[in-house]
């Protein structure tokens, strides 16, 4: 016989609560024999509830509880089952409108405990719990609650940063609860929504869940409060922190930099440049950005008026060239790291020079924009930084500047075209039109939650429409986005958990290309594994969206493992291919994306393959400056372009710690790089028509054409 799981609730009250609330969750109650009046109300009640009922001798029930307060009656109740995150929210947004509390890794089970009874008091709709570093609901907390936590929603996440980002986006007011410096609540709460989130015992709000909230509160008290911790105690040891003077659409204003003074000598800059020994002149190092750093225990920027802007090329440190420098672009992000020592250019001596006291700050540019090198950092013990490419900043004339260049003019994906409460709309009102199809919900999930702009794109009717269909992977990419394993840094996505069936699927783009002028439907997205392990269902997806209509672009972004595969989706009607490479030399190519069962050969034949069938095919080159602009790296890459008959190559930055990346893949005394605007100038020389991009772009006509002509020339 099968023995059921049960937690046990101990005392006249719990059991009560958990008899009203959840009596289906009521394993059976125990009552001490002979029992006195209040246990005898609870087990009549059990019993008119259906519930079983046992009458135990003093002495064992006494050992069952273990000393604990009784009152000579218990149950055993199954183990507790969370609500949904999704259900929670909606509690709080009906009408009218409610109160919802996030905990912030809450340690004390008596603290939680003596939360959720509060909760119960107040009618609080719903509490929210991350699922690490925080106590879960267990026996102990269902004590501390008095009952209660049968009476409140609990859900779990596993981004509390991220799910209060959602509801923010979902139309609820974000209060983070701090000891000292917030607003009083009652100046910010007018009736509307609301989610409170309190921090943890001892260190109170993380940073990164303290600048997803809307407004800081203090909750007013008339007894003891602790002083204010120290500012920033903890940063170094913490993640990439996106800076909070920083939007996610300008950089900030002139007089929003804070110059941290340093006394010195400045020398009067030549106006003619430094003349090498080798009688090359060197740019005037005066005239580079400053150096942009954080201190440590502050948490603004600051611009220094002594050191310049340094690079990391991948192989040295040096000052960026001219033709690299550029504004942070619209829509970027800027991170402090952490253990990471700014490093900057002293103008007199031309070397870098590490400051001391200081953090180092990075850039993330917005899409289209390709980085052209890395931080200059020195490491303390700094832990690896979470999947993004990271690139250096410097400020000039009040501006942030970084090194960058436009490779896709296309506006796709510029934040400032996206209005977070009309995409919630419409996805909800799909939803609710298609509540059988998994994969709109799945897309309405990663609009959301992760604002992964394709799947925002494909609810606002416009540009490319994201179709993932796969939960596994037949390579172990070292920078994975949907997979890490444990230890590692976290993926910033959450893999598909299911395969949607190819009628899910060729719904979802036949809605798409039923709604935009120049559609692209695309297979092999950020949040899966890899679609050629459900060739299957990309087929029978395929195949359906051609029965119905000859409108739209059908693409796959792929590893290229599968051949074979690729050519059969060719013939049902695939139109383009993107194929992931890092780069064109197996043992570097190998090293990354640990490829099992296939070659950088399949790969290239992959690519032949939509190339013979007169697809269109691009190469998604995932570009690490000092790896892939490298004259071996070039040569390799312009050869693999030309077997494939390549049409585009997408420049894509690696995301991945700079560190581990070059750890990770093996360079025997590199030599300088040529700088990655110099590498896309040499392959364009190599290979007469290529294209350079970094989005998708729509070629059902230029495909079409292709075929109804000599389905391609075979490329030699």
């Amino acid at each position: 016989m099968t023995r059921r799981a049960f937690n046990l609730v101990v005392g006249a009250h719990p059991v009560g609560e958990w008899l009203r609330s959840s009596p289906g969750d009521v394993i059976e109650v125990l009552v001490e024999a002979p029992g006195g009046r209040e246990a005898r109300a609870l087990a009549n009640e059990a019993r008119a509830r259906g519930v079983e009922v046992r009458v135990l001798p003093p002495a064992v029930f006494r050992d069952l509880v273990q000393g604990r307060a009784f009152q000579g009656v218990a149950a055993r109740v199954a183990p507790f089952r969370y609500a949904d995150e999704q259900e929670v929210l909606r509690r709080v947004l009906a009408d009218p409108p409610g109160l919802g509390v996030a905990l912030d890794s809450v340690q004390d089970p008596q603290n939680l405990g003596s939360i959720l009874r509060t909760s119960a008091f107040f009618g609080v709709r719903g509490v929210i719990l991350p699922k690490d570093r925080a106590v879960p609901v267990t026996p102990a907390v269902v004590r501390a609650s008095a009952g209660a936590a049968a009476r409140v929603p609990v859900a779990q996440v596993t981004n509390l940063a991220r799910t209060l980002r959602a509801w923010r986006e979902a139309g609820v007011r974000v209060l983070g609860c701090v000891a000292h410096g917030g607003k009083d609540p009652v100046e910010v709460v007018s009736g509307e929504p609301t989610l409170l989130v309190l921090g943890s015992e001892h260190e109170g709000l993380r940073r990164l869940v303290r600048e997803s909230c809307d407004v800081l509160v203090t909750l007013a008290s008339d007894g003891f409060a602790p002083p204010p911790p120290r500012q920033l105690a903890r940063a170094r040891r913490g993640p990439p922190t996106r800076h909070p003077r920083l939007g996610s659409r300008r950089p900030p204003a002139p007089r929003r930099l804070r110059v941290a003074q340093r006394r010195g000598r400045r020398r009067d800059p030549d106006p003619h440049g430094d003349q090498r020994e080798d009688g090359a002149l060197t740019q005037d190092l005066a005239d580079l950005p400053a150096l942009v750093y954080v201190p440590e225990g502050e948490k603004d920027l600051h611009d220094h008026p002594f050191y310049r802007m340094a690079v990391h090329d991948g192989v040295t440190i040096r000052a960026p060239r001219p033709d690299e420098i550029q504004p942070l672009p619209p829509g970027s992000d800027v991170f402090v790291l952490p253990g990471r020592r700014a490093v900057g250019l002293n103008p007199e001596t031309g070397g870098p020079e590490v400051l001391l006291g200081s953090l180092a700050v990075a850039g993330f540019a917005a899409p289209g924009y390709l980085r052209l090198t890395h931080p200059a950092t020195a490491r303390d013990d700094a832990p690896p930084l979470p999947l993004f490419a990271y690139a250096p900043v410097g400020a000039r004339g009040g501006r942030l500047y970084t090194t960058t260049v436009r490779v896709d003019r296309s506006r796709r994906q510029d934040p400032r075209r996206f209005d977070l409460r009309e995409i919630g709309a419409r996805a909800r009102a799909l939803v609710r039109s298609r509540p059988r199809n998994r994969l709109i919900a799945h897309l309405r999930h990663c609009a959301m939650v992760y604002g992964c702009r394709a799947a925002q794109n494909f609810f606002l009717g416009r540009e490319e429409c994201p179709l993932p269909t796969s939960q596994t992977c037949n390579a172990t990419c070292a920078g994975c986005l949907s997979h890490q394993p444990p230890g590692r840094v976290p993926a910033s996505h959450e893999r598909i958990a299911f395969t949607p069936t190819p009628d899910e699927v060729a719904e979802v783009a036949l809605i798409h290309i039923g709604r935009v002028a120049r559609p692209v439907v695309s297979f092999g997205q950020g949040c899966e594994g890899e679609p050629l392990t459900v060739a299957e269902v990309l087929m029978e997806a395929v195949r359906e969206v051609r029965r119905r209509t000859d409108r739209g672009t059908i693409h796959l972004n792929t590893n290229g493992s599968r051949p074979e595969a690729v050519a059969r989706l060719c013939e049902v009607g695939l139109d383009s291919i993107r194929l992931s490479v890092n780069s064109f030399r197996p043992a570097l190519y190998e090293a990354y994306f640990r490829p099992r069962g296939f070659t950088l050969e399949d790969v290239l034949a992959s690519g032949r393959a939509v190339r013979e069938s007169g697809g269109f095919v691009s190469v998604n080159l995932l570009v690490f400056p000092g790896v892939t602009d490298l004259a071996e790296d070039i040569e390799a890459t312009a050869s693999a372009l030309r077997r494939m008959g390549a049409d585009l190559v997408q420049m894509r930055n690696l995301n991945m710690d700079p560190d581990l990346y070059l750890r990770a893949v093996p360079r025997a005394d590199p030599a300088q790089p040529v700088g990655l605007i110099e590498t896309m100038r040499r392959l364009r020389e190599a290979v007469p028509g290529l294209r350079f991009g970094y989005f998708n772009p729509p070629v059902r006509t230029l495909v079409r054409r292709r075929r109804a002509g000599s389905r391609g020339k075979r490329p030699t």
